[in-house]
């Protein structure tokens, strides 16, 4: 068991238009049908300078925000906020805006002292699929202890434990599980990895 086991933590399937291969709708009603407990939804809204093209629009935004039965965090790529922050769902109990987010080039600075929960990315904003370095961006938040956590980029069920103990409370986890073959299997072997002593 690693220093910061945290038998609490949350994974969390990403709605990224890049990581769903434009299956919106088929995705986010397989979701709503789970009943695995300790799961959220992590929506992902960037704009072109995040994601060139590859963004959710804002119809599947509002989709999204009428039809998830899941408890969501709401990540926000981009400095236009008030349309999402207007409609986003009472389910929504999350909101990471640019200034609660460490970009994986970027050095924590003596300012995410005052922020919780903050969002790491271990790979480049917009960029789901690419690699990604996990060790990289967990060395940068060990300065954050005590902090509510939410890690997003490369996840997957080889590295979970890793992310576990390094005491992030919330596993973001996007193309791994999208393209599995059997995704609920792959999603409670995740749960029981994120919590195996």
């Amino acid at each position: 068991m690693g220093k910061g086991y945290n038998i609490n933590m949350i994974i969390s399937p990403s709605l990224n238009p890049a990581s769903m291969a434009g299956d919106l709708e088929g995705y986010l009603g397989w979701l709503n049908g789970l009943k695995i407990p300790d799961i959220s939804i992590h929506v992902d809204v960037m704009r072109e300078d995040f994601a060139g093209t590859n963004y959710m629009t804002d119809e599947e935004y509002l989709y999204v925000m009428k039809n998830c039965q899941l408890p969501m965090d709401l990540h926000l790529m981009t400095h236009d906020t008030d349309f999402f922050l207007k409609n986003a769902s009472p389910l929504v109990q999350t909101i990471i805006t640019l200034d609660e987010m460490i970009n994986l080039p970027n050095y924590v600075t003596t300012k995410f002292q005052t922020i919780n929960p903050i969002l790491v990315m271990s790979v480049e904003a917009g960029a789901s699929g690419k690699p990604s370095d996990i060790p990289k961006a967990l060395r940068k938040v060990k300065k954050l202890a005590g902090k509510k956590l939410i890690l997003d980029g490369g996840i997957n069920v080889e590295n979970i434990g890793t992310v576990r103990d390094a005491g992030i409370h919330t596993a973001v986890v996007g193309a791994a599980l999208y393209n599995a073959p059997n995704r609920e299997e792959y999603l409670k072997n995740l749960l029981a990895k994120a919590r195996e002593l």
